[in-house]
């Protein structure tokens, strides 16, 4: 029988004590962390830890959490950074992500790109959600309520083709372009875009209304 694997990303106070739960488990556990000294707490215990930038999809291949069953991004301090990470996991083909977050407006945010759980800290415990993964390891997109932080999802068509992505986004955040069927984190502003290519706006939902024609 195949021995389920777990990635963590993120070591801080959450992390680190589910990355323990699950190995006291007997679960194989990926963790990795930015933080040197975070990451030595718990090499000797994890079958496998790394310091490494999340937002890489390298770093993350090159680690071994495309192969995880289920990853648990433990990153609620830094939204730029968790959603980037967010979208650095599905780009290497990670299916299920669960993600931790510290503000209904994070979790919205997570929750509109496609992540199949979001975590509350002050509301689940880490030893509550391991025994969860356990026991239950397919998770349902959890409904949230509306906020003043929207992510939108954008099909360029002929009306935008072949302008960059400065001119189309104006005041709005670009965090992903899809052209030719690859998707780019974060991609360069002078970009062209063309026709059929998808965009993913982070703004406010009166800027995302300019979209609406």
């Amino acid at each position: 029988m195949k021995k389920e694997t777990y990635g963590i990303i993120g070591l801080g106070r959450f992390g680190s004590v589910l990355a323990k739960e699950l190995i006291d488990q007997g679960k194989r556990v990926i963790v990795s962390d930015i933080d040197e000294e975070a990451v030595k707490e718990l090499q000797d215990h994890a079958d496998f830890a790394y310091i490494l930038d999340s937002t890489h999809t390298i770093a993350l291949k090159e680690a071994g959490y495309a192969n995880a069953d289920v990853v648990i991004l433990s990153i609620g301090e830094n939204l730029e950074s968790s959603i980037l990470t967010f979208m650095a996991l599905k780009e290497i083909g990670v299916k299920n992500i669960i993600a931790k977050a510290n503000s209904s407006t994070h979790g919205q945010i997570l929750s509109k790109l496609g992540v199949n759980k979001v975590i509350y800290p002050e509301k689940e415990s880490a030893k509550r959600l391991a025994k969860i993964l356990i026991t239950n390891p397919n998770f349902e997109i959890i409904d949230l309520s509306a906020n003043t932080i929207k992510v939108a999802k954008l099909l360029v068509d002929e009306n935008l083709a072949g302008k960059t992505l400065q001119t189309i986004s104006q005041n709005l955040k670009v965090i992903a372009h899809k052209q030719h069927d690859i998707w780019s984190i974060m991609p360069n502003l002078e970009t062209t875009a063309y026709l059929n290519d998808i965009l993913m706006l982070l703004g406010t939902q009166e800027e995302l209304n300019q979209y609406e024609y």
